[in-house]
């Protein structure tokens, strides 16, 4: 986990067309406000 290295997350859409990354608890109106 050193710099300049990426994350992979999985993201969950919901079916109110919001995104959660799975395990957290915040959801977020679209992919650009999850980023």
């Amino acid at each position: 986990r050193g710099e300049g290295r990426c994350r992979h997350y999985m993201i969950q859409m919901q079916p109110n067309v919001r995104y959660v990354i799975l395990g957290e608890d915040r959801a977020h109106a679209s992919l650009t406000e999850l980023v």
